[in-house]
């Protein structure tokens, strides 16, 4: 794999199974992962930022992702995750997340947003 794989850009589904270790056709269950609707060569497409360097993603993605309940849409909420927030300690949504910040008030910017 390359090493700037967690760079900004998206994977497939067959590179999501390899980052995260399991079966291919297990990928697109995964309710802790962000899914674009958008798709390349027929595959849907996951944004890698979701991902730790070593692979692991976001932690409690899934809370998150269902107490969004589909209140935006993939991109705005792809572009979100990255923004620096005062209301997150100057942190992203995903770096809030990861540091053991609260589901709930990183639910609460992306819904103000």
């Amino acid at each position: 794999m390359q090493s700037n794989v967690f760079s900004g850009h998206f994977l497939t589904r067959a590179e999501v199974a390899e980052v995260v270790g399991c079966a291919v056709s297990d990928v697109g269950r995964r309710l802790d992962l962000l899914a674009m609707a958008a798709r390349w060569s027929g595959d849907r497409l996951y944004p890698a930022m979701q991902f730790d360097s070593d692979g692991n993603p976001t932690p409690h993605m899934e809370e998150l992702l269902a107490r969004l309940g589909g209140a935006m849409s993939d991109t705005d909420l792809a572009c979100a995750c990255t923004q620096p927030a005062a209301m997150l300690s100057g942190r992203t949504p995903l770096a809030w997340l990861r540091s053991g910040g609260s589901v709930d008030r990183a639910v609460q910017y992306l819904l103000a947003g």
